[in-house]
């Protein structure tokens, strides 16, 4: 008999977030160097905030507010404006990154994420945007194409989940590209499975100079609540867990016919995916998603509860 992994399921609202941090850049004075008035919420790759590697605060653009941080060289190799969140070498748990991008047109934008800092710097993933609108994530050695919107405002997000090893970006609410999180930017090899740094570093790509601004920027933990039971010792049954190509749902812990079953994503849209029931098990086909978290959504009447699950 083949073993079911129970898909724990809670009570709406399903997924919430706990804040890690968070910078609207609201508290600086435009021409001021942020890190240096940042309390340690920020810092410079050389730990020098006030210095040449400070970003400084903006009034030019701001995706919430007055106030962003301005990123902007001279040199086609970048800098020196070198901006750092350290977040203290994560090695666990499921979180998410979300910050908004403004490139100037005919400029390039960047940032990275690092599994170490400092003098053994290893990067996770850089992010580039090219001044055509153009750009791509690489990690593992791949690139990954995207679109983004020259002199506007670009939500980015990254999902890191160490738990689960698996990341994957977001571009305006599009999924771009998942992979194993524990790959380097440049192979497979040289990687772990940590979070160390955010660093935005004034870098335009090969063909621009850099000129961006960023805004609103979060990092939360993604958190599943536990609340009462709906069904049956408030589990519902699926299996496998993680899962590579179908996910079978048993609905006999429904309180009801008329419970309704959906599969969605990290930004809340609802997939269409190839769906069929047998008797009392729904089959949902995941072989075309992407790899990365997902969470299966289960609504009866006014209650709701929702499980993850991983696609690998």
């Amino acid at each position: 008999m083949k073993k079911q992994l129970l898909l724990s399921l809670a009570l709406a609202p399903a997924m919430c977030m706990a804040q890690a941090f968070s910078d609207d850049f609201e508290s600086y004075t435009a021409g001021s160097y942020i890190a240096e008035n940042s309390n340690g919420l920020w810092t410079t790759w050389s730990n020098a905030p006030g210095g040449a590697e400070d970003a400084y605060a903006s009034d030019d653009f701001a995706h919430s507010g007055s106030i962003s941080a301005e990123f902007e060289s001279a040199a086609a190799d970048g800098g020196p404006t070198d901006f750092v969140h350290d977040f203290g070498n994560l090695t666990s748990g499921h979180y998410l990154l979300t910050l908004w991008i403004l490139v100037v047109d005919g400029s390039g934008g960047y940032f990275n994420l690092l599994h170490t800092g400092g003098n053994q710097a290893v990067w996770a993933l850089g992010a580039y945007f090219d001044g055509n609108g153009e750009g791509h994530i690489q990690a593992g050695g791949v690139q990954y194409p995207f679109n983004h919107t020259l002199s506007g405002w670009n939500e980015v997000k990254v999902d890191i989940d160490m738990d689960a090893d698996q990341c994957r970006f977001f571009m305006n609410g599009a999924s771009v590209a998942s992979w194993q999180w524990s790959y380097s930017e440049f192979n497979t090899t040289e990687g772990s499975n940590q979070l160390a740094w955010m660093d935005v570093f004034a870098y335009g790509g090969e063909d621009w100079l850099a000129h961006y601004y960023i805004d609103d920027v979060s990092f939360q933990e993604v958190v599943i609540d536990g609340a009462a039971d709906l069904y049956r010792n408030g589990e519902m049954p699926a299996w496998p867990n993680p899962v590579r190509d179908m996910l079978h749902v048993d609905m006999r812990g429904a309180t009801s016919a008329g419970t309704h079953v959906e599969l969605v994503d990290l930004t809340g849209k609802v997939l269409a995916v190839p769906t069929r029931q047998e008797g009392q098990v729904l089959h949902m086909d995941m072989g075309s998603l992407m790899d990365g978290v997902y969470f299966v959504r289960a609504t009866d009447g006014d209650m709701q509860r929702v499980g993850r699950v991983v696609k690998r």
